[in-house]
Parts: structure tokens; C-alpha cells; sequence
């Protein structure tokens, strides 16, 4: 009888140890690492330390309409370290089919300081855990024609394609990307339910190619704040 009796606890050890392993495994599939998940990307220009980095409408010189609007938005997401891309949504591009960029974002403006924030129906689809994001915005055909499928498979092969592309500068269109990637921990966010506020992502970006303006004669044409004015040679 004794013997019967330490074969069912034994048993009914092992059943229990069983549960909660599985019961640990749903825990961290609901908030685990590397699942799909949802996140709000907003986006900032002209906050420190970019300065005054976006183009505004100074006097005498003033901004080309390039210079005063949106035109696309990238958003790439890297695991930790930077080395591998995400297993989820390592490249978003906005807009995509018939949306503009006025149905994904708002814009508002705090003296130089303008905040794009991603409206409440819109959200990117990235991976749950610890990531890596950076933003471009403004990005030129040369650049966007060289993003992968699925997006960079590394920092250093985004990095390669924008600083090399001569594109950035053509039409003093201001092409803009993240000055540092933002790190946050995402949670598991199911379709369907709302955002958390660890998931809203705030990046600040600025130019990836300063303005610069060459005049004859300072005393006539000074340079505008935020502009570089680089002849005649001092």
C-alpha cells in the first residue's frame, strides 16, 4: 500500500509541476519577446539637440515648399544590439495604398518645434520586447529604392544606404532620420485592443543634410538662423 501511495503522490507531483510550467508558458506568450504586437510612432523636428534643424520661413531667405512638408515616413525596427532586424515589421513605410500622410498623422507647433503624433486609428505592426527604432522622413527615391524587402537586415546596412545617397540634398528637400535609435521594451498588444502607453514611441529626428546657403556679401544677405552661410571664405 505504501508503495501504490508514493507512485500516485509522485504522480500527482509531476501533474502539478506540469501545470504550472504550462501555465508559465502562456504567461510569457501573452507578454513574451519577438511577437507581433502594435506600437504609435510620433516624431519631432527642431527639438534639442537638433536646434533649429528644420527649414522655417526666415527672411531673407525662405523655405522651398520641399522644406515645409511631409511627404513619407520610414520606420525601421532592429533587436537589441542593432546587429539582426525584427522578426516582425522591421520596415513600415507611411503612407502606403491610398492614404496620405494627413490620415496617419497631426501636426502641431510649438515656436520651432513641430510634433507629428500618429492618430488614434493608426499604428505600426513591430515586435513585442526590447527593440531598436529609427525614423526617416522625407526620404528620397534614391534611398527608398535600396530598402529590402522586410526591411535592412542590420543598423550598419541602413546607415550604409543613407549616408551614401547623394539624393538627400537635390531641391534642398529636407531629408530627415533619427539622430539615435529610440530603445523601448514593447508589450504584446492583441488585435483590437488599445495601446499601451509604453508602445507610444516618441522620436526626435533631424537633417541629414545641413542647409547651407552661400551669398556674396554677409552684411546684405546674413545668415538666416539656422542656415550656415559658407562663402565668401572668412
Amino acid at each position: 500500500m505504501r508503495k501504490i501511495f508514493m507512485i500516485a503522490a509522485t504522480a500527482a507531483l509531476a501533474m502539478g509541476v506540469s501545470g504550472c510550467q504550462k501555465n508559465g508558458g502562456d504567461d510569457n506568450s501573452s507578454n513574451g519577446n519577438g511577437e507581433q504586437t502594435s506600437a504609435k510612432i510620433n516624431f519631432v523636428m527642431g527639438a534639442a539637440p537638433g536646434g533649429l534643424s528644420r527649414a522655417t520661413n526666415n527672411t531673407p531667405i525662405g523655405a522651398t515648399t520641399n522644406e515645409t512638408s511631409v511627404s513619407n515616413v520610414h520606420v525601421f525596427v532592429f533587436k537589441p544590439g542593432g546587429t539582426a532586424k525584427a522578426d516582425f515589421g522591421a520596415h513600415t513605410a507611411i503612407p502606403s495604398g491610398t492614404d496620405t500622410f494627413a490620415d496617419w498623422f497631426t501636426q502641431s507647433v510649438d515656436g520651432n518645434v513641430v510634433t507629428y503624433t500618429m492618430k488614434s486609428d493608426k499604428s505600426v505592426e513591430t515586435s513585442s520586447g526590447g527593440v531598436r527604432i529609427w525614423v526617416g522622413v522625407n526620404l528620397p527615391a534614391a534611398v527608398v529604392s535600396q530598402i529590402p524587402n522586410g526591411g535592412f537586415a542590420s543598423e550598419d546596412a541602413m546607415k550604409a544606404v543613407v549616408g551614401s545617397a547623394a539624393a538627400m540634398s537635390t531641391d534642398n528637400n529636407f531629408t530627415m532620420f533619427s539622430a539615435a535609435a529610440a530603445e523601448p521594451t514593447l508589450e504584446k498588444v492583441l488585435p483590437g485592443d488599445p495601446i499601451p502607453a509604453g508602445n507610444v514611441i516618441g522620436v526626435s529626428v533631424d537633417r541629414v543634410v545641413a542647409k547651407v546657403v552661400a551669398s556674396a556679401r554677409k552684411d546684405i544677405f546674413p545668415a538666416a538662423t539656422g542656415y550656415t552661410v559658407n562663402w565668401p571664405p572668412v
